[in-house]
């Protein structure tokens, strides 16, 4: 038996070398298997006839014999195919060739290749075969690719630092778009979850209504109705969570009373304070009547959710809410509010975790207390998008105080007031009549429901071919419009009343959007598209009818 060549780690067996260990005895085959890099054999036409078992690994392939015969060409995807072909070839002509390519696994695993490919000489100088060396360069690429810059092979500490935070950055997008997908799955789930508890706690307000109840049928609506407003808080922290995490959350910067705020705030909270004999108490030394530039809503989200939290965590006792302010510059003013309880407490091991999404101090408190752990990350969260911080401190067993710091510019005084709504009902004008358009059955109850008990005919379309059909016969007073149907949704409806009032020189139909998607940009998209005004599901009886009144009552 000849001589066996040694087997070098560098691609740079000869051709010569290479067959002559293909074809030698099963000792010389064993040597060949030991290389680290995918060894194939081709014939003239570019078919496949021999592969090493490394890189039938490499390439995942389970069944060498499905591979036989396969064109080589076929591997590769894209403008590598278009080198490997090339590079055939140069190899036919009795070149040896160099390219890169990319040739994912059989599993679709995308991989990166560095291929020499040179031609095999029989003893009579013809080529018969063709031999390709490929050496997987897949991490070398992602370096080069992320970092924009050649790396090669780092031998220095320098190098394999740099390496290690591409890497880290590579890992960072890879989260960030797992992220993402995660947040559009939890905003579908949420827009399902929500559809069908729109038409639960409407028809628990409707039932509420009812005359005559017993005092045993009260009780059951009303438990039916907290019960479902508290799976749609649940079902609203997981919405919001998807909206920070797809970086979506948009904060509104308009004029605002913080003791209108804290009024509300207070008449809510009160409640449950006295459900559990808590004194509830607020101490105001910001500046009394002040008006800032913010956003409300966002601002009395976070503080019910302290509140809250205050008043679930405490058994007896009180609750506290301190307000201060103080001048930062100009008329910038940095608020202080602290929520301060006699509850459980946290342990001084746990504080680090408590704003952490998912946690609670203790895994026993949602058995006992209930919610999901996300309330005081999505109040972190949006005390940070306001440019501000919060903080705890707490003793186990006797409270906790949370403290938030946000910065808020003063409204000058010269800004105009909105004026105040006036106190006497609208009238409904006579004769009003509306088009409803939902495909769900049990929100049309529900729907339909609320403007009969406005005084309000309404004639209901179920997809948007009806609402078509609907409005080209009479003239409506106002259009409520899902905007999620299928076939066609409403923001389609929208363009094309939209079209036909201009192509007719019709009257503009005043049209309210409704989803229960509820997502950043929806509100401007309904719009966009030339509806009125927006409303997400389940909506609140009263600011639908103050929607809804706006269009149909008497000038």
């Amino acid at each position: 038996m000849p001589e066996i060549p040694t087997l070098k780690t560098n691609v740079s067996l000869t051709s010569e070398e290479a067959l002559q260990l293909f074809k030698e005895a099963d000792f010389a085959r064993s040597i060949l298997e030991s290389s680290s890099d995918c060894i194939e054999v081709l014939d003239l036409g570019g078919h496949l006839l021999l592969m090493n078992n490394v890189g039938r690994t490499q390439i995942e392939i389970d069944d060498f014999a499905l591979c036989l015969g396969k064109p080589w060409t076929d591997f590769w995807e894209g403008e590598s195919r278009d080198k490997a072909v090339a590079a055939l070839e140069e190899a036919r002509a009795g070149r040896k060739r160099n390219f890169e390519g990319f040739c994912p696994t059989l599993a679709g695993v995308p991989k990166w290749w560095e291929v020499i490919i040179t031609p095999i000489r029989r003893a009579d100088g013809k080529i018969k075969e063709l031999l390709a060396i490929s050496r997987d360069i897949t991490d070398r690429k992602q370096i080069q690719d992320s970092r924009q810059v050649a790396l090669g092979v780092a031998e220095d500490a320098q190098a394999f630092a740099e390496a290690a935070t591409v890497k880290a950055n590579e890992a960072r997008v890879v989260a960030d778009s797992a992220n993402l997908v995660k947040s559009e799955f939890l905003a579908n789930m949420s827009h399902e979850i929500r559809t069908p508890m729109g038409a639960v706690i409407g028809l628990a307000d409707i039932l509420a209504l009812s005359r005559p109840l017993t005092d045993r049928q009260a009780e059951y609506v009303s438990t039916l109705r907290i019960s479902a407003t508290s799976l749609l808080a649940l079902i609203n922290d997981l919405l919001d969570i998807s909206k920070i995490e797809s970086r979506s959350v948009e904060l509104e910067n308009v004029p605002f009373s913080l003791g209108k705020v804290m009024g509300e705030v207070v008449s809510m909270m009160s409640i449950r304070a006295n459900e559990k004999k808590l004194a509830f108490t607020v101490e105001d030394r910001s500046a009394p009547g002040a008006r800032f530039m913010g956003d409300p809503m966002r601002l009395r989200q976070i503080l019910l959710n302290l509140c809250g939290n205050a008043i679930k965590f405490t058994e007896e006792g009180s609750v506290r809410v301190t307000l201060s302010s103080q001048l930062i510059e100009g008329e910038k003013f940095e608020l202080a509010i602290a929520v301060a309880d006699t509850g459980i407490g946290i342990a001084a091991e746990k504080l680090a975790s408590v704003f952490d999404r998912f946690v609670q101090a203790d895994t026993s408190m949602s058995r006992r207390y209930g919610g999901t752990g996300l309330g005081l990350t999505i109040s972190k969260t949006l005390v940070e998008l306001m440019g501000g911080t919060v903080a705890v401190e707490s003793i186990a067993g006797k409270g906790s105080t949370f403290t938030l710091r946000v910065p808020l510019q003063l409204v000058p005084a010269s800004h105009p007031e909105r004026s105040a709504r006036k106190n006497e009902e609208p009238a409904v004008a006579p004769e009003a009549r509306v088009l409803l358009v939902e495909d769900h059955e049990p929100n049309i109850l529900v729907e339909s429901t609320y403007l009969e008990m406005m005084g309000i005919a309404c004639d209901v379309a179920r997809d948007g071919l009806q609402a078509m059909e609907k409005f080209a016969l009479r003239k409506y007073d106002l259009i409520l419009l899902d905007v999620q149907m299928p076939s066609m949704d409403g923001l389609e409806v929208t363009r094309r009343i939209r079209a036909q009032e201009k192509l007719k020189h019709l009257p503009r139909t005043p049209i309210i959007g409704m989803t229960a998607y509820a997502l950043a940009g929806d509100r401007q998209r309904c719009l966009d598209v030339g509806m009125d005004e927006y409303i997400s599901k389940p909506f609140d009886p009263g600011d639908l009818k103050a929607k809804v009144l706006a269009f149909v009552v008497v000038r």
